[in-house]
C-alpha cells in the first residue's frame, strides 16, 4: 500500500510514519512537505490513500505556511486522483472546518474493496485523533493485502497495471471470487481497455462473465452516458452487452464499467471472417438489422468535409500530416467541400473486434466509447474499412490491398481483386451506399476516416493516404 503524507512538520510526518510502519511495515509512506512538492508527487505517481495537512509553505523551506497552499494541493490531488482515499489533516480554524465540510459533503462515497461498503472518498482527520487514522490506514492495507493473496488473475495475452489488476479484483469480490481469468477483446487504438473477464469461485464455478472496459473515470463516466441515451433505450435485446457494474473507485486513477456476456460469445467478427465469407455474410446482415433501430430514424443535414473530418481527427491532431495530404490533394479546396449526410446514432468504433460472435453466428456489440451520432453509413465503411487499418487485420486480409488498389478505393472490380472476401467488402459498400444521402457522403466519410487513421502509429500510412486521396477526387468530381 502506498500512502502519501503532505505535512511541512518534519518530526510530525516522522513520529506518524514509524507509528504507521511498525504497525504494518508493508505501507510505503512518501513524504512532500509544501503545496510545490505535493503537486509534484501527485502528478508522478499513484497512492492508495492521501494524507493532506491544509496549512502547508508554497514551497519546502518557506515561511508562508497558509490554508490556501493545502486547499491547492487538495483540488489537484482530487483532480488527478478521483478515486482515491484523501484523509485531510486539519487543526480547529474556522476556514479549514468550513473547507473540509464542503469537501466531504461533495465528495462521493465508494465500495474501495468490493464489500459493497460504501466509504467517504474524503474524511476529516483532526491530528488530536491520529491514532484512530493510523489503525484505520492499517485496516486499510490489510484488506488490500487479503484481497491481492486470495483472488489470482490469470492474465492471457495481456499485461495489466497493478491499477487495473486492483480493479478487476475488486469486480471479483463482489462476485465472492478467488480466481479471474482475463482475455482482451478489443486490441484498437484508444488507451482504454476491453477485456473479456471470466470469475470463478474457489470451487471453480463461475460467478460472473463480463466484458470489461477500463479507462481513466473521465473515460469510463463518458462511455456510460453514451450507452445509457443510445445502447439501452434503443437496441433489441441481445444485440449488445448490458450494463451490469461498474467500479470508480479503490484502483489510482483507473475506472471501470462491467457488461453482462453470455458464455457463447467467445469469437470476434474478425474470427468469423478469417474462417468463413459465407459465415461473415451472415453476420453482416445480422448487423445491419441489429442496427436497423438507429439507421430507421436519421435527420438529414450539409456539413463541410472539414467539420466531419474534425469530428474524427482534430486539426492539432491532423495538422503534423497535412503537408503529406497536401502533396497529393487539394486540401483546402476538398475540406471547403458541402455534402449531404444522413445522420443518426452509429457505434463509432465498428471494427471487427469489437462484434462477438456466438457460434450460431449471431452478433453483439462491446465497447461503448464512440457510440453517437455519425453519418448513417459511418459503421459500415468503418467496418469494412478496419480490414486495412485495424492493428490486428493483417492476419485475416494477408497481403491484400496494394497501394495501387487502394487508391482505386471506388472501383470494386479493381479494388476486391484477390482479396480473400470479395463479397463481404461489396455487401459493406452496397450497405454504406444503402445508408448514405447520396454517394459523396460515402467519399466525405472514407476520407475522413482514413485521414484519420494518420495519427496512429501503427497503421499502414500508405494505405491511408491512398483512400483519402481517391475519396478527396471523387468528392471534387462528384
Amino acid at each position: 500500500m502506498r500512502v502519501l503524507l503532505i505535512e511541512d512538520d518534519q518530526a510530525f510526518a516522522s513520529a506518524f510514519t514509524n507509528a504507521l510502519q511498525d504497525l504494518e511495515p508493508s505501507i510505503d509512506c512518501l513524504h512532500a512537505w509544501s503545496r510545490e512538492g505535493a503537486v509534484a508527487a501527485l502528478g508522478s505517481s499513484e497512492y492508495d490513500t492521501i494524507l493532506c495537512d491544509l496549512s502547508i509553505p508554497s514551497t519546502d523551506g518557506a515561511l508562508d505556511e497558509d490554508v490556501i497552499h493545502g486547499i491547492s494541493v487538495y483540488q489537484q490531488a482530487r483532480k488527478l486522483h478521483p478515486g482515491t482515499q484523501i484523509l485531510i489533516l486539519t487543526g480547529h480554524s474556522e476556514e479549514q472546518i468550513d473547507f473540509v465540510t464542503t469537501a466531504i459533503q461533495e465528495a462521493p462515497r465508494e465500495d474501495l474493496f468490493g464489500m459493497r461498503r460504501p466509504m467517504a472518498l474524503t474524511r476529516l482527520i483532526r491530528k488530536v485523533n491520529l491514532d484512530d487514522c493510523i489503525l484505520s490506514l492499517v485496516e486499510f492495507a490489510r484488506a488490500q493485502q487479503q484481497m491481492d493473496d486470495t483472488i489470482e488473475i490469470q492474465e492471457r495475452g495481456i499485461a495489466l497495471t497493478s491499477a487495473e489488476r486492483r480493479l478487476l479484483r475488486i469486480f471479483a469480490q463482489r462476485h465472492n471470487g478467488a480466481i479471474i481469468d482475463v482475455l482482451p477483446l478489443s486490441g484498437g487504438l484508444s488507451q482504454s481497455k476491453t477485456l473479456r473477464v471470466q470469475v470463478q469461485d474457489s470451487g471453480l464455478v463461475t460467478r460472473a462473465v463480463a466484458v470489461a472496459k477500463l479507462g481513466s473515470l473521465e473515460s469510463v463516466t463518458d462511455e456510460e452516458t453514451r450507452y445509457r441515451k443510445h445502447i439501452a433505450p434503443l437496441l433489441g435485446v441481445g444485440s449488445f452487452t448490458s450494463f451490469s457494474d461498474e467500479i470508480r473507485a479503490g484502483a489510482g486513477s483507473v475506472a471501470g464499467l462491467f457488461y453482462t456476456l453470455a458464455e457463447e460469445y467467445q469469437t470476434s467478427f474478425f474470427d468469423v471472417l478469417a474462417r468463413s465469407e459465407r459465415d461473415a455474410l451472415l453476420v453482416l446482415d445480422r448487423l445491419v438489422e441489429l442496427e436497423r433501430p438507429w439507421t430507421s430514424s436519421w435527420a438529414s443535414k450539409q456539413i463541410r468535409v472539414e467539420d466531419l473530418r474534425r469530428s474524427m481527427i482534430s486539426d492539432d491532431q491532423f495538422i503534423p500530416y497535412a503537408d503529406s495530404v497536401r502533396a497529393l490533394i487539394p486540401l483546402d479546396q476538398v475540406e471547403r467541400c458541402r455534402v449531404t449526410v444522413r445522420q443518426c446514432p452509429q457505434h463509432g468504433d465498428l471494427h471487427g473486434l469489437n462484434i462477438l460472435v456466438s457460434g450460431e453466428n449471431r452478433p453483439v456489440l462491446i465497447d461503448y466509447g464512440d457510440v453517437g451520432i455519425w453519418c448513417a453509413c459511418y459503421d459500415m465503411i468503418v467496418l469494412e474499412l478496419s480490414l486495412l487499418f485495424h492493428p490486428t487485420s493483417v492476419a485475416v486480409r494477408g497481403d491484400w490491398p496494394s497501394v495501387e488498389q487502394a487508391a482505386r478505393w471506388n472501383d470494386l472490380d479493381v479494388y476486391v481483386a484477390d482479396c480473400p472476401f470479395p463479397e463481404f467488402v461489396r455487401r459493406c459498400r452496397a450497405n454504406a451506399i444503402r445508408l448514405a444521402a447520396a454517394r459523396r457522403d460515402v467519399f466525405a466519410n472514407a476520407y475522413s476516416f482514413a485521414v484519420r487513421q494518420l495519427k496512429y502509429p501503427n497503421t499502414d500510412k500508405n494505405l491511408a493516404l491512398a483512400v483519402a486521396r481517391c475519396a478527396a477526387r471523387e468528392l471534387l468530381r462528384t
